[in-house]
């Protein structure tokens, strides 16, 4: 267990510790507790998971400047770095951004996780140049797969 984890789930055991009776030592509260969440966890990605399979995935397409963008037949590249956004590429290797709507789900100590994509919104095509931008800070390894070899630093 890393550092972060170790302390994340230490400050937890502290905050709850007074559900956990009096005999118990720092450590034996803290196993219980992580124990306790690690349950807790599980519950709540079968939960996720039946909530997904039963929602209809919400897909966009529109016609822009003569083109059809549809976020259902585009792939899926990286996050833009803007809340929410990611960036596609169409069959036709034409870009666009669009915004992903996700189903999220607190897991323990309040943390909040993605569980899922449930619909794309908002596609707005962009020029080649800035998909080279966003892939190269964002997914050198697609950026290579799509434009070919870069040269070392």
């Amino acid at each position: 267990m890393g550092f972060m984890e170790n302390y994340r789930l230490g400050k937890i055991c502290k905050e709850h510790a007074k559900e956990i009776p009096d005999r118990f030592s720092d450590i034996e509260r803290y196993v219980a507790y992580a124990i306790d969440e690690a349950q807790e966890n599980e519950k709540i990605e079968k939960a996720t998971k039946e909530m997904l399979e039963e929602h209809e995935i919400e897909y966009e397409k529109v016609v822009i400047d003569g083109k059809l963008y549809d976020s259902k037949k585009a792939e899926k590249l990286c996050p833009t770095g803007e809340k929410e956004k990611h960036l596609f590429i169409t069959e036709k290797g034409n870009f666009f951004t669009c915004d992903v709507k996700h189903i999220y789900s607190v897991i323990g100590g309040g943390m909040i996780r993605v569980c899922g994509d449930i619909g794309f919104e908002n596609i707005e095509p962009i020029t080649q140049e800035e998909a080279r931008e966003i892939l190269g800070k964002k997914n050198p390894d697609k950026y290579i797969e799509l434009f070919g070899e870069v040269e070392e630093a």
